[in-house]
């Protein structure tokens, strides 16, 4: 217990990090424990707004034109067709059987793209709250199910690594640790926030490095002052992100800052305004 120290198996109900034996105990413990579980919302909900923001984006900015989905069990298989690069092709909707098997597809081999292009809207959504942020470059365990592209030669362009990055977040005083994941649908790492030593626990087989926040942004853009096909893509993505940019000041406009008038508002407000 957070409060008297026993033995109890229920948690908070809000961050379901620190337990109680009951509600008095957790009413006598509240005002040492808000700040943190105010903040493990906090977090939550942005991660949710990010994963949410990122795969409509990449619904909208599909360049593939994938011809079949196979289920093996443990792979969704993708097969490409052939199509011209540079090119934009509508998400084939109607070869998926679910939404998660849709966020599989979206979000192979890109978790990269999520830290680059969505790095200004992190740090807008995330003003004010004193956090620190670092990525998190990581090789995953086994997933249970993963996503593989197989172009139209026939090679398989995820292959075997496992490599992912994430975005690693911790309170100022380093009280708590979350990690926001966009991208993990395409290992079945579903989940957009999770306490990084649970995190860890489930999903982490090797830590490959810990990148300062921003590096993979100042790679891509490094990539887009290059000339070819990587080149026109960067460039084609980074100025897709001015229409997100130019909705956030309109809703701004519209509501007040972020901060306070969506990430701390109360859950129907929030559910609304989202």
């Amino acid at each position: 217990c957070g409060s008297c120290g026993k033995s109890t198996t229920v948690k908070c109900a809000r961050c379901k990090d620190v337990y109680y034996c009951n509600a008095e105990c957790q009413k006598a413990h509240w005002k040492e424990h808000k700040r943190i579980c105010d903040m493990d919302r906090y977090i939550r909900r942005v991660g949710a707004l990010l994963q949410d923001l990122f795969f409509a984006w990449a619904e909208q900015m599909h360049r593939d034109c994938f011809v079949r989905i196979e289920d093996t069990g443990s792979h969704l298989i993708v097969y490409d067709g052939p199509h011209q690069q540079g090119s934009f092709y509508p998400f084939p909707n109607h070869l998926v059987k679910n939404a998660k098997d849709k966020r599989m597809i979206l979000s192979s081999q890109m978790c990269d793209e999520a830290l680059a292009y969505f790095k200004d809207l992190v740090d807008e959504m995330l003003k004010g709250t004193e956090c620190k942020l670092h990525e998190f470059h990581f090789r995953v365990k086994i997933p249970r199910r993963r996503t593989k592209i197989i172009t139209v030669h026939g090679e398989d362009i995820t292959g075997p690594l496992r490599a992912h990055l994430v975005i690693a977040v911790s309170a100022k005083d380093n009280q708590k640790e979350w990690i926001i994941d966009p991208t993990g649908a395409q290992f079945s790492m579903f989940e957009a926030v999770m306490g990084k030593s649970e995190y860890e626990h489930r999903y982490v087989d090797k830590v490959l490095s810990h990148p300062k926040w921003g590096y993979t942004k100042k790679k891509f853009e490094a990539y887009a002052k290059e000339r070819g096909y990587a080149g026109l893509m960067a460039r084609i993505s980074f100025k897709s992100m001015e229409c997100i940019h130019q909705t956030v000041l309109s809703w701004k406009t519209a509501h007040g800052d972020l901060n306070s008038n969506l990430f701390r508002a109360t859950d129907p407000v929030f559910q609304d305004r989202k």
